[in-house]
């Protein structure tokens, strides 16, 4: 059975077509819930980012939404096996086509991130990796519908699709109010993007952060940011 230990709980994920990754790991740490009291997971996979997010914050209560059934069985499992049980829900299904009756003060998804057509021999790992245009704009336009005048949408997404990702959530409504630019290293910039939207336009910060030193060890950022985190000292 493969399991990513975390300090405080466990994700089994033998059945995800996404493993728990750096992406997950950064965005499940920069995430803030503070003053948060509901929170929607979309495309949750394992269920790391809600696990991650609870752990943070006592009083949220989480729904996870999946639409692959072997993950969504897994996510459950996750949810039950850790100490905060009782305020997470994972559901099965297309985020896009549910009806949801509520408005969430945070939302986040680490989606689906390149715009080609889902191709090739393992049709689950495709589906998990890769997106198109119009469900991009679909998620933004699910996002403004959802989230609470004060609440805040996190993503993640190559650093490439930054304008492209500003652009749609404009047309939706939807303000950045920070960025944080994701690099490999100092010579390999421009991994990926963490963006934080609101419905409130607002002054937009950036900065950069960098995962590794040239000499491949973990930056002092880095270790700090994700130390509550990890299994194992970095």
């Amino acid at each position: 059975m493969s399991v990513f230990r975390f300090k405080q709980f466990d994700v089994k994920q033998a059945n995800n077509p996404l493993k728990v990754g750096t992406d997950a790991m950064l965005l499940g740490a920069f995430i803030d819930a503070t003053d948060k009291k509901s929170g929607l997971d979309l495309g949750t996979g394992t269920g790391v980012l809600s696990l991650m997010v609870a752990q943070k914050k006592i009083e949220i209560q989480l729904d996870a939404i999946e639409i692959n059934s072997l993950a969504a069985a897994e996510c459950s499992f996750n949810f039950k096996q850790s100490v905060w049980s009782n305020r997470l829900n994972c559901l099965e299904g297309d985020y896009l086509s549910i009806d949801f009756q509520k408005h969430y003060d945070l939302i986040f998804s680490n989606p689906p991130y390149h715009l080609e057509s889902i191709i090739g021999e393992n049709l689950e790992y495709n589906r998990a990796k890769h997106s198109d245009s119009n469900e991009l704009a679909e998620l933004f336009r699910l996002v403004n519908r959802i989230l609470s005048e004060d609440g805040d949408f996190w993503l993640i997404l190559p650093f490439q699709l930054q304008s492209y990702i500003q652009k749609i959530a404009c047309e939706n409504q939807l303000f950045c109010k920070q960025l944080i630019k994701i690099h490999a290293k100092v010579n390999k910039p421009n991994k990926r993007i963490i963006f934080q939207f609101q419905k409130k336009l607002s002054n937009l910060a950036v900065t950069d952060f960098y995962i590794r030193n040239t000499d491949n060890s973990y930056t002092k950022e880095y270790i700090q940011l994700t130390k509550v985190f990890h299994f194992v000292e970095l």
